[in-house]
C-alpha cells in the first residue's frame, strides 16, 4: 500500500471515530477554580472563571479587547 493510501485510510479512521466531549463536573470545576485562586498565578482565577462560565475558547479570550466588552453592552450594574 502506498503512503498516500495509508494516510487517507488514517484520515478516514480519525473522522469516523466517535468524539467524547470532556467536561468537568460541578464539584471538579469548583475545586479547580479554588486551586487556581489559591495556588495559581495572579490572573489565573479570573482567566479560568471567564473561560468556564462564558463559553469562550482560549484564543477568543486572548484576542479580546476592552472595547469588545463595551460593544456587548452587557448592562452591568452595581449590586450594592
Amino acid at each position: 500500500m502506498c503512503w498516500f493510501r495509508e494516510l487517507w485510510a488514517l484520515a478516514e479512521e480519525i473522522e469516523n471515530e466517535e468524539q467524547v466531549i470532556k467536561y468537568l463536573e460541578k464539584e471538579e470545576l469548583a475545586r479547580f477554580l479554588q486551586t487556581a485562586k489559591g495556588q495559581g498565578l495572579e490572573r489565573d482565577y479570573a482567566i479560568f472563571t471567564t473561560l468556564a462560565y462564558s463559553g469562550l475558547k482560549v484564543g477568543e479570550l486572548c484576542a479580546m479587547k476592552w472595547r469588545d466588552l463595551y460593544k456587548l453592552n452587557l448592562g452591568f450594574r452595581k449590586l450594592w
